[in-house]
């Protein structure tokens, strides 16, 4: 009689277990079937509607996701292929530093700007927030530029604030990330300079404004780093 209790208990842990086994197998399969159906779309992870919100059941992230348009890019391509904000490298006082810059976008191009700057995109235009007698316009040179006729007419320009003298390879800070021109004018008061920066085939005339004070030791820095992160948009 005992012996075949024992093997009456043995038969029904057996199958508990067994039908718990059972039932985690279909829970797990259930949940991983989950997933694709959420998203059948790749563009749907991307939903904030459809992911962002755990509150959701996969029904009904799978109907928010399918009713939902990927949101269109603002401006142009830049935000869609360059994130919104990016940390720099610059030499401040001589000691290395890292500091935030975000995106913005001029006429056919992109640049991050650190937030002591303000930048007016339909001018071109970076100042400097504490003092705006600190500023670089930046223009985007025409397919075909000529070179020697720009640093022609630059050097007809910084004459008149100083003597002119250009810059070459090795002097040019490597911050700024290369130029094939830059010339400076300068005087006790004032330094000015005439910048062609080229990006994938691509000129830009840069026009930096300098003048003599304080503010002068941080505006460089931050204006080639800024300067370095120059890239193109489609048209």
């Amino acid at each position: 009689m005992k012996h075949a209790t024992r093997k009456w208990t043995i038969l029904l842990a057996a199958t508990v277990l067994a039908a718990g086994l059972t039932a985690c197998g279909k829970s797990s399969e259930d949940s991983q079937g989950a997933v694709p159906s959420a998203s059948p779309n790749p563009s749907a992870s991307a939903s904030p509607s459809a992911s962002a919100n755990p509150s959701l059941s996969p029904s009904a992230a799978e109907e928010t996701a399918a009713d939902s348009s990927p949101a269109p890019a603002q401006g142009n391509a830049a935000e869609a292929d360059l994130p919104a904000a990016k940390e720099l490298s610059l030499t401040l006082e001589g000691n290395a530093e890292k500091k935030t810059a975000n995106l913005a976008e001029g006429p056919g191009y992109a640049l991050y700007v650190f937030d002591i700057f303000s930048f007016d995109s339909k001018l071109g235009l970076l100042t400097m927030n504490v003092d705006k007698n600190y500023y670089a316009k930046i223009e985007k040179l025409p397919d075909g530029y000529k070179l020697d006729e720009i640093k022609k007419a630059a050097e007809d320009k910084l004459s008149k604030v100083g003597d002119v003298r250009e810059l070459k390879d090795a002097e040019i800070n490597p911050s700024l990330g290369g130029a094939a021109l830059l010339l400076f004018g300068s005087n006790d008061k004032l330094t000015q300079e005439v910048i062609v920066k080229e990006v994938g085939g691509t000129g830009y005339r840069i026009e930096v404004n300098m003048p003599s004070g304080e503010p002068s030791e941080g505006f460089g820095p931050h204006l080639f780093a800024m300067l370095a992160t120059l890239s193109n948009l489609p048209a």
